[in-house]
């Protein structure tokens, strides 16, 4: 109950009791209660909302709460998102490859031979219609496990027998190629053939994501930060997956990582280069299961990793103990790593 309320009530209440022939009798109570009254009045006066309350403008940041996507870090409208990640052609016949440059995270995991995949994972909501996705391909157990974490649609055209499995067995749903054809297409475009050819679209992704109920990304945040070069002497991150070697190298002035294979810069279809704001080799056991040579990926428990961010090299470990849970980075005190806000590429490599 507000002060004007109970100061009213009293008044009322002390009235009401004192017979009407004893109110001169305790005229200076009632003075001093209306005193009060008129008190309270005043306070109320000061302290209530009125159209000419000054209000904080809505464009200053100091006394707004900031939303960031769970994702990157990076400042959106909420931290809800659908998340899909789309499983990329990683071969030369497919470079130079579309929309990788647009992903929020992306993850390059070595499957038959010497060389990689992707899965580039992108929020819906920041995804443009008009951008062009892939070649798309087929999925991998691996990229189950890791779309487990991120809660991402996995978008892909077929599988390997043990991912299509476990999708056929109800653990998760997909967008595959080979039972929602509308949500694809094939282009010549650069002289591409199958199967390095087939694409999809934000526009694409968004109507399947309508259409079939894509879940929303239940994902925890990783820790972030505002990035700044720390200056000094860097390394240059460099992975041999065997046909493909990867180097990172940094670039102080803008504070990220640009990617170069076998030598050369790296770009997209659209002639933008590939860079990152993080790097992390993240280092787990593999063994070759089957005449294919596919592999089997661990992605759960715990591994050693080295973290590429603001031109620092950090020796980490990474954790991760149900497939429901999202993996975190520790440096060798133990403590949490934060990253980057911006999009971080996870090189998924060979332990020793």
């Amino acid at each position: 109950m507000s002060l004007l309320a109970i100061l009213v009530k009293s008044c009322y209440n002390y009235c009401m009791k004192s017979p009407r022939t004893t109110i001169k009798k305790h005229q200076k109570q009632l003075i001093f209660g209306l005193f009060l009254l008129l008190c309270g009045l005043g306070i109320w006066w000061y302290l209530y909302p009125r159209g000419d309350t000054l209000v904080i403008s809505s464009s200053d940041s100091s006394t707004e709460k900031k939303i960031y996507r769970l994702i990157d870090g990076i400042e959106a409208q909420t931290t809800t998102s659908t998340l899909v990640g789309v499983i990329i052609d990683n071969s030369p016949e497919s470079w130079p490859q579309f929309g990788i440059t647009d992903a929020q995270m992306v993850y390059e995991v070595p499957v038959e031979g010497g060389r990689t995949r992707l899965v580039a994972v992108f929020d819906l909501a920041s995804l443009n219609d008009a951008t062009k996705i892939g070649p798309v391909r087929s999925v991998r157990d691996v990229f189950l496990d890791i779309s487990r974490e991120l809660y991402f649609t996995p978008v892909h055209v077929g599988g390997s027998p043990g991912a299509l499995a476990r999708v056929d067995a109800g653990e998760i749903k997909t967008l595959n190629q080979f039972f929602r054809d509308p949500y694809f297409y094939r282009t010549k475009e650069g002289g591409r053939y199958a199967p390095h050819n087939v694409l999809t679209t934000g526009a694409l992704l968004k109507k399947a994501a309508e259409k079939y109920n894509f879940k929303i990304a239940d994902i925890s945040s990783w820790q972030f930060e505002d990035g700044k070069s720390k200056g000094g002497a860097t390394m240059t991150p460099k992975i041999d997956f065997g046909e493909i070697k990867v180097t990172w190298k940094y670039d102080p002035a803008t504070n990220n990582y640009t990617r170069f294979v076998n030598g050369k810069e790296f770009k997209d279809a659209s002639g933008a280069s590939v860079t990152a704001k993080n790097m992390i080799d993240m280092k787990t056991n593999m063994r070759i299961i089957d005449e294919k040579l596919r592999r089997d990926v661990r992605m759960m428990g715990r591994g050693k990793a080295v973290v590429y961010k603001n031109g620092e090299t950090i020796v980490a470990t990474w954790k991760r103990s149900i497939l429901g849970e999202r993996t975190t980075f520790y440096d060798e005190n133990a403590k949490e790593l934060s990253f980057v806000r911006g999009i971080t590429w996870v090189e998924v490599t060979q332990k020793d």
